[in-house]
């Protein structure tokens, strides 16, 4: 399994923090040298490993942040700025789950913008 790690700051403030879980029907050592080339992006990458994303499952709750997410998020203990979470479940055109990614974001920081096809 692949494990990927990223903070964001947004005028030096930490307003997210994300993991992504790759498993290991990917082929990783390939995976890990295609997306150190210039301009690689994820999905991109998946596509040129015949795993092409089609179909993401996503949760988005709204919550106060517990301890470890303060911590994460570096606010104050007992902090009362909410934080949003988001689970996202991603999946390849043979419905095999390709990547599972977390991400907590202040929700004072963060806009969602969210566009699909009905």
């Amino acid at each position: 399994m692949l494990y990927y790690h990223k903070e964001q700051f947004l005028d030096n403030i930490l307003h997210a923090v994300s993991r992504s879980y790759i498993p290991d029907q990917i082929p990783l050592e390939e995976l890990l040298k295609l997306l150190k080339e210039p301009g690689a992006s994820l999905y991109k990458t998946l596509e040129k490993l015949e795993h092409t994303p089609t179909t993401c499952q996503e949760s988005l709750i709204a919550d106060v942040p517990s301890k470890q997410e303060n911590k994460e998020l570096h606010l104050v203990e007992n902090s009362n700025i909410p934080v949003i979470k988001i689970e996202r479940k991603v999946f390849d055109q043979k419905q095999q789950l390709i990547e599972v990614y977390h991400l907590i974001c202040r929700a004072d920081c963060y806009q969602f913008e969210y566009k699909f096809h009905l």
